[in-house]
This record gives C-alpha cells, structure tokens and sequence, in this order.
C-alpha cells in the first residue's frame, strides 16, 4: 500500500510538494558503526530522491549543499553507493537511483514524513518534529513503523 501511494505520488515535484516543512539534513552520529553506515547510505539516497523530485536531476554538488558536507565526502560516499548498486551515474554526473536504491530512499522519506506529520499532530513545534523525525526514520524497526502508520492513518480519517 505503500508503494502504491508513493508510486501515485511520483511525478516530478508532487512527492515533496505541499505546505508541509522542508525536508531537513538527517545526519546524525551513532556509537556503532555500522548503524552509521546504513544511516548515512540512507540519507545519502534519500537526499537523492529528494533533490531530483525538486530540480529534476541530482548530482554530487546538490548532494553535498543539501546535507552540508564537502564534495570530496559525496565523492567517496557516490562511489560507495555506485559499487554497490544503489545508484549510478551518468554522461553529465547525474545521479540515478537504481531501483534497490529508489526503494531504500522511498521507505526511509515515507518514514520521516509519517514520523514529522505525527509529532506535529501530537503538537511539537514542526522544526523539532522534523529533527526528530530525522533520528527515528533510522531507529524505527519496520513492525514499530507499520503499527504507528496505521495508527497515524487511523486517526487522519477519524477527523
């Protein structure tokens, strides 16, 4: 379900159109390691997402003006995600989410929308909403997620 409502969603601009906040850089340390790896790699594509709905195409330099990080930490992290089929890049440096990349940057954008959208309804001011949205659309497990997207959806229709 889903999938359907991003895909019904997907052409250029509706997917982050709207009045709601922006969606902010979502970096952020953990201790292990490897939750940092799986963290940025998301960020990292969901960055990718986000900018080619907005402009239409996304390359390295968008990438790192969105996330405030330098070209040459893109670079290293663009070559990592090629290597690993998440993205690819083309002729003029445009990046392209691959299809195991667009569903990774989808689920994680979902998350945060659904995270952001609810802690607004519940009250928090929409700047924090979104910063905090940021940290659990990384934590979240998919049971936890699903429970409170039901939920959220539940109580939308209600009103």
């Amino acid at each position: 379900e889903r999938s359907k409502a991003l895909d019904s969603k997907s052409s250029k601009g509706q997917l982050f159109g709207g009045s709601n906040p922006p969606l902010s850089v979502c970096l952020f340390k953990e201790k292990e390691q490897v939750m940092v790896i799986r963290q940025s790699a998301e960020d990292y594509l969901e960055a990718i997402l986000f900018i080619n709905e907005k402009k239409g195409f996304a390359r390295s330099i968008d990438i790192a003006k969105h996330l405030g990080l330098t070209k040459p930490s893109v670079s290293v992290a663009v070559k990592n995600l090629k290597n690993e089929g998440y993205i690819d890049v083309d002729e003029k440096g445009n990046l392209l989410l691959l299809p195991k990349g667009e569903e990774i940057a989808k689920k994680t954008y979902d998350r945060h929308v659904t995270i952001r959208d609810l802690l607004i309804s519940l009250g928090v001011d929409p700047e924090t909403a979104t910063k905090d949205a940021c940290r659990m659309e990384h934590a979240i497990s998919d049971e936890s997620f699903n429970a409170i997207k039901t939920h959220a959806l539940k109580h939308k229709e209600e009103k």
